[in-house]
């Protein structure tokens, strides 16, 4: 596959991050209701397995790089994003979020900023995995 058609895809992904913080956003700040986590969890999932389907993955071994993307992106932007425009501070985690701001909380916020970190990490690792598999 060439490296700007993976590229492509993998803006796609990003730019449905941005969508999800917009939708959240206008959920919380403009219509003063609750996401419904697990609802969203699952679309989100539906869509990562769809979004692998374009990479024309055939096996799980082929999908591991793309999951990998899928779950470091979503972790290391979609919060920190929500929370800049809600002009919250940037380890902000919700009294009403999903459990893993719950868990995140009652784990402390140096095993959350430690995850962010590795997330961080694991971003252009699994870029660098889904050019090796797909692409260059």
């Amino acid at each position: 596959m060439p490296t700007n058609i993976i590229a492509i895809l993998l803006t796609m992904w990003m730019l449905l991050l941005v969508l999800q913080v917009f939708v959240h956003y206008i959920l919380i700040e403009m219509k003063d209701e609750q996401p419904f986590y697990l609802v969203w969890g699952i679309i989100r999932g539906m869509v990562s397995i769809g979004h692998g389907i374009l990479f024309d993955v055939k096996n799980m071994a082929e999908f591991a790089p793309i999951l990998m993307f899928h779950v470091t992106t979503h972790f290391v932007f979609f919060s920190p994003a929500l929370n800049l425009m809600r002009k919250k501070e940037f380890w902000y985690l919700g009294e009403n979020s999903g459990w893993t701001d719950r868990v995140l909380k009652w784990s402390g916020i140096w095993v959350y900023q430690a995850l962010y970190a590795l997330g961080s990490i694991l971003i252009p690792v699994s870029v660098w995995w889904i050019l090796r598999v797909f692409g260059v």
